[in-house]
């Protein structure tokens, strides 16, 4: 038999107040619940009950979608006239815009822009806000 952890000093919530603080419903829990993939919950007589620690654990396990940064870094292209295409980059309250004569030209300093915001092997992002 599999030891179960202990929750003696644990605050014991409802899945009503975990359905409020993870911002999702508490038929999203009952599904989570039932398939394995949520945190752990416990019964307590008839009552579900969902440990902190639990919880906690849970949320650091969860992956992270997608660096922020590489969020912000995402360029746009606009076409301004026939032979102007504008790249804007950067950072809210500081983005930067280079001009190209083509769609191709401005595309490859687009990929350039994203590359350079990716994670390296450590986990980090460079603060390389991209090409010059």
């Amino acid at each position: 038999m599999t030891a179960r952890p202990d929750y003696r000093f644990d605050e014991l919530l409802t899945p009503q107040q975990v359905a409020a603080h993870l911002g999702v419903a508490v038929g999203t829990l009952t599904q989570w619940r039932y398939k394995g993939t949520g945190p752990g919950a416990i019964k307590v007589g008839k009552a579900i009950r969902y440990p902190t620690s639990a919880i906690t654990s849970w949320l650091a396990s969860r992956p992270a979608v997608c660096p922020l940064p590489l969020v912000f870094n995402t360029p746009r292209i606009a076409v301004v006239g026939p032979r102007v295409v504008r790249v804007i980059y950067g950072s809210p309250g500081s983005e930067r815009r280079r001009t190209f004569p083509t769609r191709e030209e401005a595309a490859t300093f687009a990929v350039g822009v994203v590359v350079a915001a990716l994670p390296d092997v450590h986990g980090s992002v460079s603060d390389v806000p991209g090409p010059e």
